[in-house]
């Protein structure tokens, strides 16, 4: 959610619900978060809103009432408690751990966790990742990476991703010269991770891994 959304959500609620005391702001980690299981409403994707259904595809969830654009798709429970659930970096290891070997087994079946994963940083994508005029060397520099060297840089990452969030699995098509190459094929997912800034803020990056399954290695693509 944006700022100007939480503050108009917060204004609202303080104006209407004499019960309402205020917020805390979880865009990053905080002790809090190892106590916190939150509820979920719903998936949203484009019109529709993903919901837990029963065996007959009956959603488990109503919408509201009022003029929307919005239809209920059911998933059958038991899948979507396993995958589709609300899943937060609670900052837990052991959570981590099996939660990663869940994510990561719908890449290759294996269920091996993040914390096994050896990470790969060559020299090439070392030097696109610490570039600032093409690359995402910006990201790097508030991070407080800037001037590890390549295995210093490979290591922070590690570390971070252990015990980070995994989300987006994709499968992407490999291309050569702008014609498909199937040689090129990439099996891939995204880790939330954070590092502070200057300030000893914490902020949050995206870090875009090429996952290889047969080896259980990954190799870092982007940091934005």
């Amino acid at each position: 959610m944006s700022r100007k959304q939480v503050s108009t959500m917060d204004a609202a609620l303080q104006e209407s619900t004499a019960a309402y005391l205020g917020y805390i702001n979880c865009s990053t980690w905080t002790p809090l978060k190892s106590t916190m299981l939150l509820p979920q409403y719903a998936i949203r994707a484009d019109d529709a809103l993903i919901v837990p259904a029963d065996e007959e595809g009956s959603p488990h969830t109503m919408l509201p009432a009022g003029d929307h654009d919005f239809r209920l798709v059911g998933v059958e429970q038991s899948i979507y408690g396993v995958v589709l659930d609300h899943r937060m970096d609670n900052g837990v290891p052991e959570w981590a751990h099996e939660d990663s070997a869940l994510t990561l087994t719908a890449l290759d079946g294996s269920q091996s966790p993040l914390s096994e994963l050896k990470l790969d940083l060559d020299e090439g994508r070392f030097t696109y990742l610490t570039s600032e005029t093409n690359g995402h060397g910006a990201s790097v520099r508030r991070a407080g990476l800037r001037g590890l060297s390549r295995e210093g840089l490979r290591q922070a990452i590690e570390t971070k991703i252990q015990s980070g969030l995994v989300f987006n699995l994709r499968f992407v098509h490999g291309s050569r010269e702008g014609k498909p190459d199937p040689d090129n094929n990439a099996l891939m997912f995204t880790v939330l991770v954070e590092f502070p800034d200057d300030t000893d803020k914490g902020r949050r990056y995206q870090v875009g891994i090429k996952y290889t399954p047969a080896s259980h290695t990954g190799e870092v693509v982007t940091f934005v």
